[in-house]
């Protein structure tokens, strides 16, 4: 048969959503390794073939045409179109046996005609694809023209030119790029190679002078067509005002005028987060680990919450005491909900807040060798990245005055590396780095100095910053920070979860008291603390009337493998002066373990004002271990007096050394000091005992020069189990608390005034005995006749209240016990019965009340 003119193809199509079966009728050449036909579509510029395994192909019998059957419909809009794909073989093998074969031969050649025209048509096709491409390289550059203000003859030369080389390539002389061979590629490979070309303001013409034009241009090139942007002029870049960048950048160093003008360098993102509503989730409160409702395609990316009408905290910040609104960023784990961090705040359901899905983003590196300033006006410029996934790397910057803010980092997933971060002076500013809202940022070696503040901003959280020098660092909100083998000056914080680990603290942490609000834990581990004040403290004054809820200076305080250099005054806190006027929630577990503080005259682990402190709802705890210094106070306390408790601290203290109890005795539910010397107990107001005080394997010797008042000047009882007693033992009363027992302890030659006896003393008006078995000898006794003995009883003290029973089947007895001697008890039995009694078939207990 003959081909017909012919264009192998079907109509276009357009996908309804509905219809899966599309027809065409062009004449099909079938083999086993292939169907004859493809599926295309066009994308962008290309046009592309869809995947065989999305639909299944059906030929006619004589196959003249046939159809297709999607396994989806085709979603609406959707254009495509079938086309002949035959097979560029020649599989037709004619042995000469004197025989001719029409048939055979033209079949052979009407394949042959088919793949010419299917060719024809691809030759097609490619025009147009380069067209397109031209096309749509115009219109990225127009656009880029009309947003960043670029003169339109500079780019629209450029343009022309790089349209009138791809034509004359090309189109012109009606190339396929797979056909044409330079050396051992095709010139589509060579194509696919050279789009790889950097973009640079030289590029665009650049020579010297201002270059901000020449940089809009390079960065809308780079943007349209995914290029890195690279400057490298060692005399750097004069840029005069704001520059967007999407791509991967390395400039040499730019150059920005200090003259009161705000100018920011900003890397940004060309996607559109996903909006969920906030009343489809579930599990969104403070310390929350789970946040439900968010669909599967969230899984591993950034959630990104912002409200403007919920107040997280009121600001004591005149004149405006303008509030932190609750705004929050976490990354979502897994199909359960698990989330990291846990949440810093809780939000209302019914409320307005914003909940984002942020789409994922390809890694990119933002590089600048050197940030220079010229002029000595306001310096208002900066570096900006809201783009996730973006490595930054600054090397040096030199000011010509203060930089208001250096970097603000706001995008998700980015890390800084190496970065020297200076001359941030800024009037009431001055930020090195600003951390806004945002997850997972790390920081690595970063030099800072001449910084108002080197680190700070607000809800950054998962932040992490490495082996840095920092002068203040912190923020105003933070949630779940780490310093890990820093070199800090000092920290201030407000937020949730703070840990400095490794590294040195030449300061302390303060505490920031314009908001008060320090959630979660504050952990130092292994630093080496250069402070002779304090280690963590408010920054001041909570002040009263202000704030409309308990503020809150951390929840639990763990301070363990610490070495102090100077004389420090307390671990946590300030003193047991009124420094938090407003009403408060103490931390309810504090933990210090293995702290070296030869120094420290006297130390305080947790100093407590509680004057202001709302009730416990519940004991808390402070564990203490391995303390160093030449005196440890491990609670010193006062408190309670607005809001009664009826519950304190649980304190244990093992291994302090001097150890001196300096607090009020309604503070502590029960306070045990272990393995210590212990000095004295002083109270600071008289109050009613809310706990006892158990020495267990101590010293107990006073030391006048400390505990002034004597050895007791405390209401609580006191317990001694294998100690030791030297020197007086003094003040011990129903005033200052009177000794329950001592069980198991000696005493120096020379101690006087410890409970008696040695033995085991044990105070009957608070213990009675064990139940103690005692036999008869001789153990019958006849009708009428009273058996009376004496029996030793270690302990026993005249005047003790003491009962006997006996216990014998079927006998009738009086029975009578009572002390007649120091530790010897007299008990008599008389049988009042009609037999003998037979006392050895019974038992005698003796107990003491």
């Amino acid at each position: 048969m003959t081909v017909p003119v012919s264009d192998r193809l079907s109509p276009l199509y357009v996908g309804n959503g509905i219809n899966t079966r599309f027809d065409f009728t062009f004449r099909v050449f079938e083999q086993e390794d292939a169907t004859g036909i493809a599926v295309k579509y066009l994308d962008g510029a290309e046009f592309v073939t869809i995947d065989e395994s999305k639909y299944t192909a059906y030929l006619n019998q004589d196959h003249m045409g046939g159809y297709v059957i999607f396994n989806a419909a085709p979603e609406l809009g959707f254009e495509f179109y079938i086309a002949g794909e035959t097979p560029v073989d020649q599989a037709l093998d004619i042995t000469n046996y004197d025989n001719f074969y029409p048939d055979v031969l033209e079949k052979s050649l009407d394949k042959l005609t088919a793949i010419l025209q299917e060719w024809f048509h691809s030759l097609g096709f490619e025009k147009i694809s380069r067209e397109k491409a031209i096309e749509i390289l115009n219109q990225a550059l127009q656009e880029q023209i009309i947003e960043q203000g670029i003169a339109l003859d500079q780019i629209d030369a450029y343009a022309k030119g790089l349209a009138d080389r791809i034509k004359n390539i090309v189109i012109e002389r009606g190339w396929l790029a797979e056909l044409v061979v330079d050396g051992d590629k095709t010139q589509k490979e060579l194509n696919t190679f050279f789009k790889l070309i950097e973009a640079s303001p030289e590029l665009f013409g650049y020579v010297t002078g201002d270059a901000t034009s020449y940089f809009k241009a390079a960065a809308g090139y780079a943007k349209a067509f995914n290029l890195p942007l690279v400057a490298k002029n060692p005399n750097g870049y004069l840029i005069t005002d704001s520059l967007d960048f999407y791509t991967p950048t390395d400039i040499s160093k730019v150059i920005l005028p200090a003259d009161d003008i705000s100018r920011y360098l900003t890397v940004k993102t060309a996607k559109t987060p996903d909006i969920v509503p906030i009343a489809s989730l579930s599990g969104l409160s403070l310390f929350s680990t789970k946040v439900t409702g968010f669909p599967l395609s969230a899984i591993g990316k950034y959630i990104r919450i912002s409200s403007k009408e919920e107040v997280l905290t009121e600001r004591n910040n005149p004149p405006k005491n303008e509030p932190y609104y609750k705004n929050t960023a976490f990354r979502l784990l897994d199909a359960t909900g698990a989330i990291s961090p846990t949440l810093d705040m809780g939000f209302n359901v019914g409320s307005t807040a914003k909940v984002e899905i942020i789409p994922a983003e390809t890694r990119i590196d933002f590089k600048i060798g050197e940030i220079a300033t010229t002029g000595n006006g306001s310096n208002q410029n900066s570096i900006i990245i809201e783009r996730d996934s973006v490595d930054v790397y600054i090397s040096n910057v030199f000011g010509s005055s203060g930089f208001r803010t250096l970097v603000d980092l706001r995008g998700n997933d980015c890390n800084f590396y190496s970065p020297l971060i200076k001359d941030a002076q800024y009037a009431g500013l001055g930020y090195g780095i600003s951390i806004g809202l945002c997850c997972d940022t790390n920081i690595y070696s970063m030099k800072a100095s001449n910084c108002t503040t080197t680190l700070d901003g607000r809800h950054g959280s998962n932040v992490t910053v490495h082996n840095s020098r920092l002068e203040t660092a912190g923020t105003h909100w933070g949630n779940n920070y780490l310093f890990k083998d820093c070199d800090i000056d000092i920290v201030t914080w407000s937020g949730k979860d703070l840990k400095l680990e490794g590294g040195s603290l030449r300061n302390y942490v303060s505490m920031r008291v314009d908001v008060a609000t320090c959630l979660g834990y504050c952990e130092i581990n292994g630093t080496k603390v250069y402070s002779n004040t304090y280690v963590i403290t408010p920054s001041g004054n909570i002040i009263a009337n202000f704030f409309s809820t308990p503020r809150r200076v951390f929840d639990s305080v763990i301070v363990r493998n610490v070495e102090c250099t100077e004389n420090l005054s307390a671990i946590y806190g300030y003193s047991t002066s009124s420094v938090h006027a407003a009403d408060y929630l103490p931390p309810k577990n504090f933990h210090f373990e293995n702290i070296l503080a030869k120094k420290a005259d006297t130390l305080r682990l947790a100093a407590l004002n509680l004057n202001n402190s709302v009730a416990l709802s519940e004991t808390a705890e402070i564990r203490a271990q391995n303390i160093q210094a030449k005196v440890v106070v491990p609670l010193f306390g006062r408190g309670f007096l607005k809001y009664p408790s009826s519950f304190g601290y649980s304190v244990k203290a093992i291994g302090c050394g001097k150890t001196y109890i300096q607090c009020d005795a309604n503070v502590y539910s029960r306070y045990k000091l272990i393995d210590s010397s212990f000095i004295g107990a002083t109270r600071i107001n008289a109050t009613t005992a809310l706990g006892d005080i158990i020495f267990h394997d101590c010293v107990i010797e006073h030391d006048p020069a400390v505990a002034t008042s004597g050895l007791f000047n405390i209401e609580s009882r006191k317990g001694f189990s294998m100690c030791e007693y030297r020197g007086a033992f003094s003040n011990a009363g129903s005033v200052n608390g009177t000794t329950m027992y001592s069980n198991g302890c000696r005493a120096q030659i020379g101690a006087s005034g410890y409970p008696m006896p040695l033995a085991g003393y044990v105070n009957r008006t608070i213990y009675q005995r064990d139940e103690t078995p005692i036999v008869f000898d001789p153990p019958l006794i006849q009708p009428g006749q009273t058996n009376q003995q004496i029996f030793d009883f270690p302990g026993a003290q005249l005047g003790d209240p003491v009962v006997a029973s006996f216990s014998i089947y079927n006998a009738s007895i009086a029975i009578r016990a009572f002390v007649s001697a120091t530790n010897k008890i007299t008990v008599s039995i008389t049988n009042t019965g009609s037999v003998d009694v037979d006392l050895a078939q019974g038992s005698l207990i003796i107990k003491m009340l």
